[in-house]
């Protein structure tokens, strides 16, 4: 019996646990897309460590640095996940310089994939034309980019970008 009790403590033990990482702490500022949107964490109102979503140099194109960040800290690319459920995998937070790897990984080039985009495409993704360049209210062709799908998390057009 006494098995049983230290069982069930586990079990709710657990339970509690979990339930708080799929919440962000109360008075956290910036917790994501999920739940302020993007890029809460700017210069001119940087984020402490594990707030986010920052515009750092790993999300390519137009971006703040790391100026989203407080002091030294440095905006991670994709890493929010580590510091709570809560945020969607694609948020970048803010982190320890140590944190970022030393070196990026070459790019991966497709056999016959264009590098450059076909003359006269309107969108065509952030390296180009920075951020969101598909809306509702003028959608993109197969091929082109940058839409705010719902894969992007937060407050997004779906499918009609």
């Amino acid at each position: 019996m006494n098995t049983d009790i230290r069982f069930l403590a586990l079990v709710l033990l657990f339970g509690l646990i979990q339930s708080q990482a799929l919440e962000p702490p109360e008075g956290q500022r910036c917790s994501g897309r999920n739940f302020q949107g993007r890029r809460c964490c700017t210069p001119e109102s940087p984020c402490n460590e594990g707030e986010g979503d920052c515009d750092g140099p790993g999300d390519g194109g137009g971006h703040d640095g790391h100026l989203g960040c407080k002091g030294e800290l440095v905006c991670g690319s994709n890493n929010c996940k580590k510091f709570g459920l809560y945020f969607h995998e694609k948020d970048d937070c803010c982190d320890e310089p140590s944190s970022l790897p030393a070196q990026r990984p070459p790019p991966v080039i497709v056999p016959g994939a264009a590098l450059e985009p076909p003359a006269g495409q309107r969108c065509r993704g952030r390296n180009f034309d920075g951020k969101r360049c598909c809306t509702p209210e003028q959608p993109c062709g197969e091929g082109e980019g940058d839409c705010d799908g719902a894969g992007d998390g937060g407050v997004n057009d779906g499918d009609r970008g």
